[in-house]
C-alpha cells in the first residue's frame, strides 16, 4: 500500500450497509461504473468520492473545475489507468446521487476523454486517469498561452 501526499486524507466510508443512492444521509455510495463503494477522501477543503475498485472519482457539481487549477490535486487519481478504457463501453450509466441517467460527454480537446455527467445534480464521474489527462491538458495551455502570449509581447 502507499501513502498519500499530507493533503489528501481518505475519509474512509460511511457508516451503513448496502450501496445506495442515499450519500447525503450518510450511507454509501456505488461507483456509477462497477457498483463497488465508493469512499470519502479529501485534497485540501474539498471531498470527493473514489471508488475502491476501478478508481473513478465522483465530482459533485464544478468539484472538479476547482480541483483543476490546484498544483498536485492529481494525486486523488490513483485508479489503474487501464480500465478505464473498458468502462467506456457501457452504454448506460447513472448517477450515484440520485439514479438519473447519465450523459456522456466529450471534451472537444481532448477526444479521447469521456466523463459521464448527471444532468439533475451536475455531478461529474471521471474513470481512473481521466481526472489527470483533464488536468494535464488545462497545464499544456496554459504553457502554450504563455508561450503565445510571452512571443507576442516581444514582437511589440
Amino acid at each position: 500500500m502507499h501513502e498519500l501526499p499530507d493533503r489528501i486524507r481518505t475519509l474512509g466510508p460511511y457508516p451503513g450497509s448496502g450501496a445506495t443512492h442515499l450519500h447525503e444521509e450518510g450511507l454509501n455510495m456505488e461507483c456509477p461504473k462497477c457498483q463497488a463503494e465508493m469512499e470519502s477522501v479529501r485534497f485540501e477543503d474539498i471531498e470527493v468520492d473514489r471508488c475502491i475498485r476501478c478508481g473513478g472519482l465522483w465530482f459533485d457539481a464544478l468539484e472538479h473545475d476547482e480541483l483543476r487549477g490546484r498544483t498536485g490535486s492529481e494525486a486523488l487519481d490513483t485508479g489503474p489507468t487501464w480500465q478505464a478504457g473498458m468502462h467506456n463501453v457501457q452504454p448506460k450509466v447513472f448517477c450515484p446521487r440520485d439514479g438519473t441517467l447519465m450523459v456522456r460527454m466529450v471534451n472537444t480537446p481532448q477526444p479521447e476523454l469521456w466523463v459521464e455527467s448527471c444532468p439533475v445534480c451536475g455531478g461529474t464521474f471521471f474513470d481512473a486517469g481521466e481526472f489527470t489527462e483533464f488536468k494535464e491538458q488545462t497545464v499544456g495551455k496554459l504553457l502554450r498561452d504563455r508561450r503565445r502570449y510571452g512571443a507576442s509581447k516581444e514582437g511589440e
